[in-house]
């Protein structure tokens, strides 16, 4: 069942390369196995040359063995190996390859999966929590359960093989060996599986403290300078970081010690073998082939056997990315909708929304004709964000809807109806990137143009004064530029867009009143220029009256028009 989750996770354009690698991966332990076998009767010759005339005579009717035979074997050995490793070498840098080209397409959906999701449903999550998911579950699946998954068949497809040809050898002897094989695999699977399980398990969580540590360090560093907080956060970074630092430890120990376990076994096997040939078996030459077989069998044995039960233990600690995955794959595949154009007007209908038992907005209609600029004013926390985002579609309504000329807004017309709009929240992010690069994203806006509104905002000669200009490089934490210069690249990084709904959620709200009353006659030249919607919200009414053609009041749940 579990192999049949892993595969439905795969993307349809990888599958090929995957059977294909799963191939590579027998054909790697088949060459292996045949390294054994001509590996073997060397063994034999070295130890006692009248035994390997004897063991061919036997199994495989041949004449008398001459010495140039044994130099020609002992030659054929040597290059059989030399090109068993180029061959699997190659193999392993085509697997390699495969693997973590999987594993960028992993992260790609996973990402494009988060930027689908619900406003509500990332905001439901850390962002430390998120940020691990994204980095590391797509690698720890394809290495620790896709990787681990197709290393585990391969070995015990190498093991098979080696049973199967000592039990032509010597079966008596061979299906003893297997009891006791088997019973000592048990023991060894399940003497330090749950430590394991449960370590892999406590590092995924206190990664997470971790790193939700480093992140509140990191952007709350000047709150942290002046308050003198820097023990109390190095003192619960420190804490966590300890913890996780020991599980690393229990796992490093897990692994290494895996190697000695094996040892153990093939040691029992060794002296299951004399005691079979001292007293229980009456060919003993069969059984010297047997030992040499797997004497040079060892090389492969103890590898194999480590890596199953390593494999188990892993795919068994990471069966969460399975879980975290597995939708991935259906989200994807979700039917194009047809495209959603904007020509009359933006409607709301009975749209009514909750939010932990509370009611945020009870049955609003709206309508907004394309062209206008419509207002909405409340006190905080009346759910103003919570319409604009409704209407934005980043939040999904409890009841009602939303339409453009007439079509309804469903989960399939999202990315369409997105296209049509810009939105500048209240507290715009602004990129760790360049103020030029900042305001460049998602459009191909000329030089020109960029220029016109850098200076129509009033912002050309403050750029101008930067180290770098429009190269300066600015981030969420930078001083460079002032909360409300942030603001305003914010309005022109949407403008760039050619929107034909723009969203306002108090966008200029850290402005002084001349210069707010300035931009909202910009924007209001720019509605009627390239008939472009405005969607404004606010606290106070006076802000909206004389730049909306229409008002509305948000409270306690329900929207009025102001005349």
């Amino acid at each position: 069942m579990i192999f049949k989750e892993i595969y439905s996770i795969i993307p349809p354009e990888f599958l090929k390369r995957f059977r294909l690698n799963l191939l590579l991966s027998f054909l790697n332990q088949l060459l292996d196995f045949s390294s054994i076998i001509l590996l073997a009767p060397v063994i034999v010759g070295l130890f006692n040359p009248d035994l390997l005339v004897q063991a061919m005579k036997l199994h495989f009717n041949l004449p008398a063995i001459s010495g140039n035979f044994q130099l020609g074997l002992i030659f054929t050995v040597l290059v059989f190996f030399l090109l068993k490793n180029l061959i699997s070498v190659r193999i392993i840098r085509f697997q390699s390859d495969f693997y973590y080209s999987l594993s960028n397409s992993l992260s790609t959906g996973l990402l494009r999966n988060f930027l689908n999701k619900d406003l509500l449903s990332v905001r439901a999550k850390k962002k430390s929590t998120t940020i691990k998911d994204l980095v590391f579950i797509p690698n720890n699946f394809v290495i620790y359960v896709l990787s681990a998954g197709i290393q585990l068949l391969a070995d015990v497809f190498l093991l098979f093989l080696i049973l199967l040809f000592c039990f032509i050898i010597n079966p008596a002897a061979s299906f003893c060996l297997l009891v006791i094989a088997v019973l000592m695999l048990i023991c060894l699977y399940y003497f330090d599986r749950n430590k394991a399980i449960s370590a892999n398990e406590k590092v995924s969580q206190k990664y997470d403290a971790n790193f939700n540590h480093l992140l509140n360090a990191v952007n709350g560093y000047t709150e942290i300078k002046i308050n003198q907080l820097e023990d109390h956060f190095m003192e619960k970074f420190s804490a966590s970081n300890l913890l996780l630092n020991k599980m690393y430890s229990v796992l490093n120990a897990n692994r290494t010690s895996k190697p000695k376990y094996t040892e153990t076994f093939l040691i029992v096997i060794i002296a299951v073998l004399f005691v079979f040939s001292r007293y229980l078996s009456h060919n003993n030459s069969n059984l010297v082939v047997l030992i040499s077989f797997l004497f040079a069998a060892t090389i492969k044995i103890i590898p194999s056997i480590n890596s199953i039960l390593i494999g188990l233990i892993n795919i068994k600690a990471n069966n969460h990315t399975i879980e975290i995955l597995k939708p991935q794959k259906k989200k994807n595949t979700v039917p194009l909708a047809q495209n959603i154009s904007f020509r009359e007007a933006i409607s709301l209908q009975d749209i009514s929304f909750s939010y932990e038992s509370k009611l945020i907005l009870n049955h609003v209609t709206l309508e907004i004709p394309k062209g206008h600029i419509v207002g909405i004013f409340g006190g905080s926390g009346n759910g103003k964000s919570t319409l604009i985002n409704i209407i934005a579609t980043l939040i999904t309504a409890d009841s009602g809807i939303l339409s453009c000329d007439q079509t309804a807004i469903f989960q399939e017309h999202r990315a369409s109806f997105m296209n049509l709009l810009a939105y500048v929240p209240q507290s715009p992010f602004i990129f760790e990137e360049t103020i030029a690069q900042n305001l460049s994203l998602g459009n191909q806006a000329s030089q020109q143009t960029i220029s016109h509104y850098l200076t129509l905002f009033e912002l050309e000669k403050t750029i101008e004064n930067l180290p770098q200009k429009e190269n300066t490089f600015i981030g969420n934490n930078e001083n460079l530029l002032s909360g409300g210069q942030l603001q305003r690249l914010a309005i022109i990084r949407a403008l760039l867009r050619n929107p034909e709904i723009l969203i306002l959620d108090e966008a200029t709200n850290q402005l002084d009143d001349t210069l707010r009353d300035k931009i909202a006659g910009i924007l209001k030249e720019i509605s009627k220029e390239k008939y472009l919607t405005i969607i404004t919200v606010s606290h106070h009414k006076k802000e909206l009256e004389n730049f909306c053609d229409a008002v509305y009041e948000l409270k306690n749940a329900t929207l009025h028009r102001i005349e």
